[in-house]
């Protein structure tokens, strides 16, 4: 995950199985994104990113945890829910931990 200038946020990824290509909607921890642009090591734009090939990817306008993975999802409606529900789920764990300190400070 960078910043670099000119391009905006962009996010380096390893793709495992399947393609990734332009256009496509990711969902990667609480962060989506409609993919902008795929990337080689050297800048160089690719039709698509192949298994076990290095990519960097633009189109993110929040950068999404470093190791989160990264997982292509059929339109960016199904995508929201997805963010939406994980970020339900780290709100209500946070408050459960928060509860928890607070009853052994007690």
């Amino acid at each position: 995950c960078s910043v670099d200038k000119g391009l905006g946020n962009v996010l380096s990824v390893l793709v495992r199985w399947g393609t990734l290509k332009a256009g496509d909607v990711v969902v990667a921890g609480h962060q989506y994104a409609r993919v902008r642009k795929v990337l080689d090591g050297s800048g160089q734009t690719l039709d698509m990113g192949r298994p076990s090939v290095p990519v960097r990817l633009l189109g993110f306008r929040e950068m999404p945890t470093p190791g989160d993975e990264l997982v292509v999802v059929p339109d960016e409606e199904r995508a929201k829910r997805i963010v939406e529900a994980r970020t339900r789920a780290a709100e209500q764990e946070q408050l459960e931990l928060n509860q928890a300190v607070d009853t052994l400070l007690e």
